[in-house]
């Protein structure tokens, strides 16, 4: 299989990789955040 033809798979891949990489760091601040206004809803334990 020729280089330029896989080489742009892979870098369309990394692409799609770091973009989920990025998700999850945002999914992971804003759970974060949530679990720290917990204590300040209404039907808190």
């Amino acid at each position: 299989v020729p280089t330029a033809q896989v080489y742009p798979q892979f870098m369309h891949l990394a692409t799609i990789w770091f973009g989920f990489q990025d998700e999850m760091v945002l999914l992971s601040v804003l759970s974060n955040i949530l679990y720290s206004l917990e204590p300040y809803t209404l039907n808190s334990k």
